[in-house]
């Protein structure tokens, strides 16, 4: 009689859907013909999110034949929360990751190097923005807000933040935004700018300066912010300069900063308005009255997880 074999030999049930068992035929060693080619099991495993015995029946192969390759091409399995049944993002969560991606947000791959997730961290003291970035990407997130402690330079801070899920979602908008390891700004990223995603670069890296407001932009070209420049003021009637902020550390590169003119500081506030929170408004008004954006009110769940210092 042939050896029965767990679906998922020595791996976790979640990948194939059950405690199933199966034929084993693996194939026979030493054969030299590639039955299964790498690139197409990381394709329907990763990107079309297929388990290994979905693979197997799509092209009329043994479980065991599907389960060998992944081995010998050393496919690692993703995580059950990897496999989350998420709806697609909205437009609202589309312009919030294309707004704090433009500022402090970063996308890190997983160590499987297939997918990529959300990092979000700020100081404590902005710990209401956390929770509200927190509760706008939940479909996204497993867990609590969660605070940890950093120490740079001799100098002790508290952080708050949250990791989202590995994603091909976010996969996608790393290949968007990252060249080679560091952070650019394309024309396609440029024209995503939406009020909202404007907002939450505002909320992110903008800041007061006397009556006007400065987008740190630090860590991108001039060109770069040449393409922002030119889409905040063709499409939303807001002019801007930059201002030099220095030179990159270890390099000759200049920084620059993006300084909205006081003569646009009316239209910002008049767009941004409806998608700033509370504790965020006074990176929007300088000295135009006592403008109101949305107030965020966090449920008592969100409240309690946000306050525990893990």
């Amino acid at each position: 009689m042939p050896r029965l074999i767990p679906l998922y030999a020595g791996k976790p049930n979640h990948l194939c859907g059950g405690n199933q068992q199966v034929t084993q035929d693996e194939p026979v060693g030493g054969q030299s013909e590639v039955v299964m080619k790498e690139a197409t099991l990381r394709k329907e495993y990763f990107d079309n999110q297929l388990t290994i015995m979905d693979i197997a029946e799509k092209y009329g192969k043994g479980y065991s034949t599907v389960n060998y390759y992944f081995k010998k091409y050393d496919i690692s399995p993703l995580k059950p929360h990897e496999r989350m049944d998420v709806p697609d993002l909205s437009n609202e969560q589309r312009s919030f990751l294309i707004g704090t991606m433009l500022g402090d947000g970063s996308l890190e791959l997983a160590h499987t190097g297939m997918n990529a997730r959300l990092h979000v961290e700020h100081t404590v003291d902005q710990v209401d923005y956390v929770i509200w970035k927190h509760h706008l990407i939940k479909p996204f997130v497993t867990g609590p807000v969660k605070y940890r402690e950093r120490s740079r330079k001799g100098n002790k801070s508290i952080m708050c933040g949250f990791r989202t899920v590995s994603h091909p979602i976010f996969t996608d908008l790393h290949r968007m935004f990252y060249d080679a390891g560091v952070k650019v700004v394309t024309n396609e990223i440029a024209r995503e700018l939406t009020p909202m995603a404007l907002a939450v670069w505002l909320m992110d890296d903008g800041s007061k300066n006397g009556n006007s407001t400065i987008f740190c932009t630090h860590s991108f070209t001039r060109p770069e912010l040449e393409r922002l420049q030119s889409e905040l003021s063709g499409k939303f009637k807001i002019n801007t300069t930059l201002q030099a902020a220095g030179h990159r550390k270890g390099s000759n590169q200049k920084m620059y900063n993006i300084y909205v003119l006081k003569n646009s500081m009316e239209r910002l506030v008049e767009l941004l308005r409806p998608y700033v929170i509370e504790p965020m408004q006074y990176k929007l008004e300088p000295s135009l009255g006592n403008l109101r954006g949305h107030t965020w009110n966090p449920n008592g769940e969100d409240m309690v997880q946000a306050l525990q210092i893990l």
